[in-house]
């Protein structure tokens, strides 16, 4: 069984879809999405929860220039992707634990690679196994919108698996996986949309 770090509570607005449902709508992050920087057209709004930076997509880059400071990753906190990356390429894994306030947001793992697609899949497969019935905010989606380059996400909550909500998104060619509180979700889908914002729309 993975265990991991519990977080510090850290109050951030942004909307929620109704949690009772085992599977959260694709509105859990569309809306999060739409509150944290785009305006009913699609088009970005001016002001962003994140002080926009030229960062050519880098998220620890992204991070420090929008207020973050990091930590290293407790050894006692495992990560997926470190398990589907073979056998010879596990150090292209990146790690750190993303503060702010001297609080923590979040536990971030991401790599690059060509194989980031076939990874997805496998660990999905890999992740669904694990489910417990007390797994619940379900998402498995790809989101695409106008000004945003597409983005794949798996997230969920699962308390056998730890206390803290997981998030993997794939960019292109970079697979990202967030451990956080769920009072830290805002925070985690805003350097997403910063993310998006940075990459070239194929």
């Amino acid at each position: 069984m993975l265990s991991f770090e519990s977080g510090i509570s850290y109050q951030y607005t942004m909307f929620y879809a109704m949690r009772e449902p085992m599977r959260a709508p694709l509105s859990v992050i569309a809306a999060a999405l739409f509150l944290f920087g785009l305006g009913a057209s699609g088009t970005f709004r001016k002001e962003s929860p994140l002080r926009r930076a030229s960062t050519n997509g880098d998220l620890f880059t992204i991070a420090r220039e929008t207020g973050f400071d990091f930590l290293p990753v407790s050894r006692s906190e495992q990560s997926f992707l470190q398990r589907i990356l073979p056998e010879g390429r596990k150090h292209i894994l990146r790690s750190m634990v993303f503060l702010r306030g001297g609080e923590r947001i979040a536990a971030v793992y991401y790599y690059r690679s060509p194989d980031v697609p076939a990874h997805l899949h496998a660990l999905k497969a890999w992740v669904y196994e694990l489910f417990s019935r007390a797994m619940t905010r379900l998402v498995d989606e790809t989101l695409a919108r106008e000004g945003l380059v597409p983005v794949a996400i798996l997230a969920f909550t699962d308390p056998a698996l730890s206390e803290e909500r997981f998030l993997f998104a794939q960019i292109h060619d970079s697979l990202y996986e967030f451990h956080f509180p769920e009072a830290q979700e805002g925070v985690v889908h805003g350097l997403l949309l910063e993310l998006a914002r940075e990459q070239e729309i194929p």
